[in-house]
């Protein structure tokens, strides 16, 4: 676990979220392999750009979480629970969790997410992974998320 997570670990024990089983979970995080990036820095680039379209107005400029979405980078980011959540209800423990919640959850909007992207997601993730500092050796996708421990 990198140093920036493992000191929120004691905030991150306090809050519940919610997804499947491992098949569900890889089904729901829509299988389709990742766009064919050129490297890591050009899938989180085109990341950094689908997140302030699609997910800034909610989570932040900066992904910093506002009144209306928690925080996506920063202190409070990806915990492994979380208190009062409205859609989820268990366990971040790693980068499959999260792409299984959001694909089902984010964009709020059933429409807004029915545009969505296999590959923007996988990239919005990538991009919000290595801002809370977790390095990626490869682009994340369905073969290799669930290997990205968050929270043991």
């Amino acid at each position: 676990m990198n140093k920036h997570l493992k000191s929120l670990l004691p905030l991150l024990l306090a809050a519940p979220l919610a997804f499947s089983a491992c098949q569900t979970q890889s089904q729901t995080a829509r299988e389709a392999a990742p766009m064919d990036f050129t490297s890591v820095s050009a899938q989180i680039d085109h990341g950094a750009m689908v997140y302030k379209i699609e997910c800034a107005q909610c989570h932040g400029d900066a992904g910093q979480g506002t009144r209306k979405a928690p925080p996506l980078v920063g202190k409070g980011a990806l915990p492994l629970f979380r208190e009062n959540a409205k859609a989820r209800t268990g366990p971040f423990h790693n980068a499959m969790d999260i792409a299984a919640f959001a694909t089902q959850n984010m964009p709020p909007d059933e429409d807004d997410r029915a545009d969505m992207q296999a590959a923007d997601y996988w990239a919005v993730l990538a991009f919000a992974l290595t801002a809370n500092g977790v390095a990626l050796s490869e682009t994340v996708g369905p073969d290799n998320a669930a290997s990205i421990v968050l929270h043991p």
